[in-house]
Formats: structure tokens, C-alpha cells, sequence
């Protein structure tokens, strides 16, 4: 039967195999752990937004204290101001008394003082006696009034000067606990705004590298798609080539005289992870692992037809039972198992007899 052109199959399948190392590349090498993803740094923003939250009433009710308190102060000080207004009004009120009685008192000096027996013999009728002992008495009224008005009025000043003076002090004391309240929550909140905006931040750009890991990810994944998942069919025998971009055979079917033994297939000699590929369709009967053939697939193609690829790589990319079709992609090239070197074991049993797979890729 006619053989596959080995050079050209070499060259064109070395591209799926470089391509098929750089996609899974991508997918071997893991993007760096995120210590915190951007949903718990966004739940920390949140859980820190809804704390700020819940003491927004605080800073309110804080808020309204320092307002009303410098209402009160305000208050105070106005009723100090008033205050002084009552105590300068009675000061003068003092200096005005002070003054009148200090002239009655000097006009009594000077003129002695006037006694009944005087006012009596003064009189020219009894109607002056009464008229002129009522002007006396009325005087001697006023000076009393004048003594005690001034009185009242320096009780009243002192009285409205303790007053006010005490109201301001409190209020100045209210104020300064409300403006220190205030300016700590203030401070407190001021704060918390400033993490939660940071937290936001952090967590905007965790999304941001999560996306681009995500994007990379899917990329690998299409390359790996594109290359180890779509379908192979090289070759103008009845079966597809399981290994077109092999690099040489290094030991063919038949008896071999090195290790005096009957080799039941052909090896391909090929760098690590070179595509392998399904020479038929069929249903895999073995995917795993063998401690002789290492990671290998056997394929029962139907007809008592089957196939065996030896020493993988890896685990086979399919599974025991899965129907594949011909060219598919279903491990690459390795060393496991008994094996000297990178190669695919490739063997064809036909009713259970090996024979030689040249004859039919």
C-alpha cells in the first residue's frame, strides 16, 4: 500500500504540535492566586457601607445636638447682654438715687431739720399746718422710697449678673461636649468613607485581573480547542496516521534482535506532547494508566478492528466508553510506562492478532 510523504507530514504537523504545547501551556501554568477575590473585598465595602449607615442616625442626632446647643448658646449670651442692659439700667438708677438723696440730705443739713413744733409755729392757719406737715411727710416718704428703690436695684443687678452668668456657663459647657461629639463621629465617619472608597477600589480592580485571568483562560481554551480538539486525518491508507508530525520510526513490527523479542507495532519517535490521534472511529475500551504501556487508550473500531497508543504523556484526553471519531485528538506523545525515550507505541489488532500497522496508515 502506498505510504504517507513522512517529510511533509513532519513539517505540516509540527505546527499542531508547537501550537498544541503553547495552548496547553496556558492551561498547565495557573494565573497567580488572588488572596481575595473581588466579591469578598466588595462584601467588605458593603458590610463597612452598611456600618457607616447605621451611624449616619448618630451623626444626625449628633448633628442636631451641636446645632441646638449653639442655639442655647447663643440664647445665653443674648440674655447675658440683656442682663448687663438691666444692670447698667439700675446702676444709673443707683447714681441718679445716690444723687437726689445726696442733695435732700444736703438741703436738710443746711436748712436743720423741721420738726412738728416747728411746722406748728410756722403756720399761719390750721389749713397751712395740715397742707405744709403732708408736704413733710410726703418728703420724708420719698427719701425712703429713693434708700429703698436703690436697694432693689443693686439686688436686682447682682441677681440678673449670677443668673445669666451660670446660663452661659452651662451653655458654653453644653456646647463644647456637642461640638466634641459632633467633630468625633465627624471624624469616625470621615474615615470609613475614605476605607470604603479604597475597599471599592481594590475590589474594582480584583475584578479587573479576575476578568483578564478570565479572558486568558478562554483563550487557552480556544487554542486548545482549535489544536487538541479538532480532528486530524493525514494519510492515503485505509486508516488515518495516529502521529503525522512524528520525527522518525525508531522501531519498526516484527522481531528485533537488540532485546530478542517480537515488537507488535511501530514506534514513532516525536518530541513531548506531539498530537496523537484516533485512526477510526470507535468506542474507547481503555483510557488510563498501565505500568508496562504507561497513559494509553485502546480503541475497538469495530469488525474485531482495534487500536492501541502506548506511553502518553499524560492521562489520554478522552475516557473509557466515549465514542470518538477518526482524526480526533485523544492524547500526546511521552515516555511512560517501559519506554527509552519520547515515542508512540502505535499498535492494529485485527481478531486479536498484532499485525503491521504500515499496512494500514
Amino acid at each position: 500500500m502506498q505510504k504517507l510523504d513522512n517529510r511533509i507530514g513532519r513539517h505540516v504537523f509540527l505546527v499542531f504540535s508547537i501550537a498544541l504545547c503553547m495552548a496547553l501551556s496556558l492551561l498547565i501554568i495557573p494565573a497567580p492566586a488572588l488572596a481575595v477575590t473581588s466579591a469578598e473585598k466588595q462584601a467588605e465595602a458593603d458590610a463597612l457601607m452598611e456600618k457607616l449607615d447605621s451611624m449616619q442616625d448618630e451623626v444626625n442626632v449628633a448633628t442636631s445636638n451641636y446645632g441646638d446647643a449653639i442655639a442655647a448658646h447663643d440664647l445665653a449670651v443674648e440674655s447675658m447682654d440683656e442682663a448687663q442692659g438691666r444692670i447698667d439700667s439700675a446702676n444709673a438708677t443707683i447714681v441718679d438715687l445716690q444723687s437726689r438723696l445726696s442733695t435732700r440730705a444736703t438741703a436738710m443739713y443746711r436748712n436743720g431739720s423741721t420738726s412738728f413744733l416747728e411746722v406748728l409755729l410756722g403756720a399761719a392757719s390750721f389749713e397751712d399746718f395740715v397742707i405744709t406737715w403732708d408736704l413733710l411727710n410726703e418728703l420724708n416718704q420719698q427719701d425712703a422710697d429713693m434708700v429703698q428703690e436703690s436697694k432693689d436695684a443693686r439686688i436686682e443687678a447682682q441677681k440678673a449678673h449670677e443668673e445669666y452668668a451660670a446660663q452661659e456657663i452651662i451653655a458654653a459647657d453644653q456646647l463644647a461636649i456637642a461640638e466634641k461629639t459632633k467633630l468625633q463621629l465627624d471624624g469616625v465617619a470621615a474615615s470609613m468613607q475614605t476605607e470604603i472608597s479604597t475597599l471599592t477600589a481594590e475590589a474594582a480592580e480584583l475584578l479587573s485581573q479576575e476578568e483578564d485571568a478570565a479572558e486568558a483562560a478562554e483563550a487557552a481554551a480556544t487554542a486548545v480547542k482549535n489544536v487538541v480538539g479538532g480532528n486530524v486525518i493525514v494519510g492515503s491508507g485505509q486508516y488515518a496516521h495516529p502521529c503525522p508530525a512524528y520525527t522518525y520510526i525508531s522501531s519498526t513490527f516484527g522481531w528485533r534482535s537488540f532485546d530478542n523479542a517480537f515488537h507488535r507495532g511501530v514506534d514513532y519517535a516525536a518530541p513531548s506532547g506531539t498530537p496523537i490521534y484516533a485512526i477510526e472511529a470507535g468506542t474507547v475500551i481503555v483510557a488510563g494508566y498501565s505500568s508496562s504501556a504507561g497513559n494509553w487508550v485502546v480503541i475497538s473500531h469495530g469488525n474485531g478492528v482495534t487500536s492501541k497508543y502506548m506511553h502518553m504523556i499524560s492521562t489520554p484526553y478522552i475516557s473509557a466508553g466515549q465514542y470518538v471519531t477518526k482524526g480526533q485528538n485523544i492524547g500526546g506523545v511521552g515516555t511512560t510506562g517501559y519506554s527509552t525515550g519520547n515515542h508512540l507505541h502505535f499498535q492494529i489488532e485485527i481478531n486479536g492478532t498484532a499485525v503491521d500497522p504500515l499496512d494500514y496508515v
